[in-house]
């Protein structure tokens, strides 16, 4: 018997309910202004009491009959967002309903990872989720836990398209941007300019559509710490971590044997309380002198002929750092702690970043 039957068995795994979400879809993206769990056995009734409800607010003949409720066929975007397989989509009053089935979870059987922040983001107040993905084979930091900071209401390819994504994002200078370039007859064209590592059209994309298919439970972060227990964990993997309550993250790497961090949003308010446990990005020497200031260990984006600042050092996972180690073994990114003048990091910029690099 697999463990899940087992769980199953001991009434330790099963469905808790589901989650109920109003407002129109536009463009595929889910809505969750209003959200609420109800049970398999008032699944029913519920939908005939928010029928009653939203005929009631919109003005419209309260009529319940084989169509008032039926489902609403999924859109090309739903199908290919995983809609149709765990997002149940009905249409009452011409009003979009969207139902999730929620699970229990029993964090001793198999897990690719779970929710561990459903809410209000910190930079903009909009819905956001956090997931922790338990396995990586990123080269780079090894397996460590990644955690991806996501809006909740938009695909993450959407989002940057839309500049939704400032949500998680903030004013990253790494975010999408026009840019003015000149092409080979002299003539000026605007390009569209992204240079963050992160490919958000296939990871987290793919992640994205996990969760919308049911495959991330949401649980406390105090039980999320149980299951990170002894893990080192990426904090924002994708997403800035300050987009997520501090005291949220100190839960959920309570019992970690370390973790990584960079935020962007070193200078806001919001985020001071990440100062201990993230590390300040910073694009040039004058934001990184300002962020030490400030208190913040830093991890600078330099050109290869910039030399290190004093009490600074080259990245181990580069290959200026001679690839030497993984961050799931070296764990230098973990925030200013309790002595914020240790050595700060450093790293040539490299990748997407190198084109459009402005840094100085």
């Amino acid at each position: 018997m697999s463990k899940k039957a087992k769980a199953r068995a001991d009434g330790s795994y099963g469905s808790m309910g589901h989650d109920i979400f109003f407002g129109a879809s536009v463009c595929g993206r889910v809505p969750s202004g209003l959200a609420i769990t109800v049970s398999p056995m008032k699944q029913n009734h519920f939908l005939v009491k928010s029928y009653r409800l939203m005929t009631h607010l919109t003005h419209r003949p309260m009529k319940i009959g084989a169509d008032a409720m039926t489902p609403n066929r999924p859109s090309a975007t739903h199908r290919a967002m995983g809609h149709a397989n765990r997002l149940h989509c009905y249409k009452i009053c011409g009003i979009m309903l969207f139902m999730r089935s929620r699970e229990r979870v029993n964090l001793e059987t198999d897990m690719a990872g779970f929710v561990f922040y459903d809410g209000p983001s910190m930079i903009d107040g909009a819905p956001i989720i956090g997931i922790a993905v338990l396995e990586s084979d990123n080269r780079k930091t090894g397996n460590m836990v990644q955690t991806y900071i996501l809006r909740a209401d938009a695909h993450p390819v959407d989002a940057i398209r839309t500049g939704e994504d400032a949500s998680i994002c903030g004013d990253c200078m790494h975010r999408a941007r026009m840019v003015e370039t000149v092409d080979k007859r002299g003539r000026k064209r605007s390009k569209r300019v992204r240079t963050c590592y992160v490919n958000v059209g296939q990871s987290v994309a793919a992640i994205f559509g996990a969760w919308i298919r049911g495959s991330y439970p949401l649980i406390d972060p105090a039980d999320g710490a149980q299951a990170l227990s002894g893990r080192a964990v990426r904090i924002g993997s994708y997403g800035d971590p300050a987009a997520i309550p501090a005291h949220i993250w100190r839960a959920l790497i309570a019992l970690a044997a370390g973790h990584t961090g960079y935020s962007h949003q070193w200078r806001t308010a919001h985020a001071q309380g990440l100062r201990d446990i993230v590390m300040a990005s910073a694009d040039n020497a004058a934001d990184r002198d300002v962020a030490r200031a400030m208190g913040w260990r830093t991890f600078t984006v330099r050109t290869a002929d910039q030399p290190l600042a004093a009490r600074e050092i080259a990245c181990p996972a580069s290959p200026e750092g001679g690839n030497r180690r993984q961050c799931i073994d070296c764990q230098a990114c973990d925030g200013a702690g309790e002595n914020a003048g240790r050595a700060s990091v450093a790293i040539i910029v490299h990748g997407a970043m190198a084109r459009h690099f402005v840094g100085a």
